[in-house]
């Protein structure tokens, strides 16, 4: 059966409030989509704007606001599947010398409303996973939350932004936090799943450098802190045992660390934890989020909308130390009239292939 993905339309689709507007997709010089875990996703698209008007006369383009206006739910296509969905937020008019004047719009996703609302208050006896159901239920999302974690005895929002704390509980948790389809998402990035497809240099991957850097790893982090229902103090100890599943795979950056140079141990030391379990999974969770900058990824393939954050990709042809699975942390999906259609990204992981 012939590959569905095999062909690629070399421009995207533009739809304006659910509608598609094919000017707009010839109009479009320029594009830039934005994916990053955790953060908003972002588009910046470029479009001419000069030419004949609905009058017949030649002139401005894009200027009448029936088309392209602020909060206005702006969807970007590849094919039938969607890369971008969000409202604009910004307008801006270019003139350049000796060259037609173009408009380009700006847009972010859901996520803005969030960061649009800053609060200060508590959360007494609840777990990150029921914070987070909160925070979405407060802007008529749905919610897709699957973090296990401690009760927390208190949690405190201090003038923060819902995206903020939002972003502080993933963090704490070790999980992935996006939105889709009008739904909060945070899941364990132990529980992420491949594709199910494979990037192949020199095939659908165009290039790909891999970076494997000692500089910030440590073959073990202690944890600190005070007990205060115990009065006592908290010191966890956390090592490359939490890494498990990567050393099934290769070599962790803490097991090649401690081969190469001994032994470095970091310390940390979390000033709100209120417990030793709290302490415990603060640290355990920044010893796996440094752990898995061990190596470090950049890539171009063929535009496909199912590179994204918090998925895992298997990519392939790079050799016995940089072939494999690879987890998805920055996308950047980007079409211009010189070089067509294509999607770059960031990937890392925690372990490096065995010499062949």
């Amino acid at each position: 059966m012939a590959n569905p993905n095999a062909v690629v339309s070399a421009r995207p689709s533009v739809w304006i409030d659910g509608s598609r507007v094919q000017s707009l997709e010839v109009a479009l010089q320029n594009l830039s989509i934005r994916r990053t875990e955790g953060q908003i996703s972002d588009c910046e698209a470029e479009f001419a704007n000069w030419g004949t008007t609905s009058d017949d006369r030649t002139g401005f383009t894009l200027f009448g606001g029936d088309v392209l206006d602020f909060g206005k739910r702006l969807e970007i296509r590849s094919g039938s599947d969607p890369l971008f969905q969000g409202r604009i937020l910004s307008l801006e008019g270019k003139f350049p010398e000796m060259a037609p004047p173009t408009l380009v719009v700006k847009a972010d996703d859901g996520f803005q409303d969030l960061r649009m609302s800053r609060r200060t208050r508590s959360f007494e006896r609840s777990t990150d996973a029921d914070v987070l159901r909160t925070i979405a239920q407060g802007h008529g999302l749905q919610s897709d939350v699957s973090v296990t974690g401690p009760t927390h005895p208190v949690l405190l929002q201090s003038n923060q932004t819902d995206l903020e704390f939002a972003q502080q509980r993933a963090l704490f948790c070790d999980a992935d936090l996006w939105l889709e389809d009008g739904k909060l998402c945070c899941k364990s990035r132990n529980s992420r799943s491949s594709v199910g497809f494979d990037l192949v240099f020199q095939d659908t991957l165009r290039s790909f450098t891999a970076t494997a850097d000692l500089a910030h790893q440590r073959t073990a982090l202690v944890a600190g802190g005070w007990d205060v229902a115990s009065k006592s103090v908290i010191k966890e100890r956390i090592d490359d045992a939490v890494l498990s599943q990567a050393a099934s795979q290769g070599k962790t950056g803490p097991a090649v660390l401690k081969q190469a140079f001994g032994d470095r141990v970091d310390t940390m030391v979390h000033a709100s934890a209120i417990d030793a379990q709290e302490g415990k999974a603060a640290g355990q969770a920044r010893f796996m989020a440094r752990s898995r900058r061990f190596l470090r990824g950049i890539g171009k393939a063929s535009c496909d909308a199912r590179i994204k954050p918090a998925r895992k990709a298997n990519i392939t042809g790079l050799g016995p130390l940089f072939s494999g699975e690879w987890e998805l942390v920055d996308v950047e999906h980007r079409f211009d009239l010189e070089n067509g259609f294509r999607t770059e990204f960031v990937c890392e992981r925690a372990w490096i292939g065995r010499y062949a």
